[in-house]
């Protein structure tokens, strides 16, 4: 806890030699050399308070830039510029940069959109599991990839607003224009997901709403 310039003018009076000349007293001429030694002693120790919140990139306000630094390029291109992120959105994202660390629940991935500021729903796919199965049952669920049902079990279908979709429009679209493409920040964070995945599962993204 950091003192006050008086308890550190005390502190540093107690430190002071025995004797006469070297007196103990607030009053005295030696305190009042020693005072402006307490008031930086204060200033110091206030200072070095103040930067404990800061070894949590969540609530950190002066070392943002730095912990940022020290994480580097996020390698799927998530930052306020490419995402439109608020200073608390960047801070949650540095926070989860720094602590991740191979997540294996969809609800993981979730939150990690949810970090980028999209909303998006994973399903998983039923496992097979031996001794459960009964005879004529599928061994996996299906799911539609690309028009059509493919037997699936290491696959999540990750589900992204449709209003990220960016369709080309008869009457406005131009010549070399694409047909179709997401919103940069969808691209984004399915980079992410895609990349951070176990490494057995295949994330499946589609567009509904």
């Amino acid at each position: 806890m950091a003192r006050s310039q008086a308890e550190a003018l005390a502190g540093l009076l107690t430190l002071s030699p025995p004797g006469w000349a070297l007196p103990a007293d607030p009053a005295s001429v030696w305190a009042g050399f020693l005072t402006p030694w307490a008031a930086e002693c204060a200033l110091i120790e206030a200072a070095a308070e103040a930067l404990l919140p800061e070894t949590d990139p969540r609530v950190c306000v002066n070392l943002l830039p730095d912990w940022q630094r020290l994480l580097g390029p996020d390698p799927y291109g998530r930052d306020a510029a490419a995402l439109n992120l608020s200073v608390g959105d960047v801070a949650r994202l540095t926070w989860q940069r720094l602590t991740a660390g191979g997540n294996m629940a969809p609800a993981d991935y979730v939150a990690l959109a949810a970090q980028s500021g999209l909303t998006v729903t994973i399903t998983e796919y039923r496992q097979t599991q031996c001794g459960q199965a009964q005879c004529g049952q599928q061994i996996c669920q299906d799911i539609l990839t690309g028009g059509v049902w493919n037997p699936q079990q290491f696959k999540w279908l990750v589900t992204l607003p449709a209003d990220l979709l960016l369709l080309a429009e008869c009457g406005l679209a131009q010549c070399g224009d694409v047909s179709g493409a997401a919103d940069p920040a969808a691209g984004i964070v399915a980079a992410a997901i895609a990349g951070e995945a176990p490494a057995h599962t295949l994330p499946v993204f589609s567009y509904a709403g």
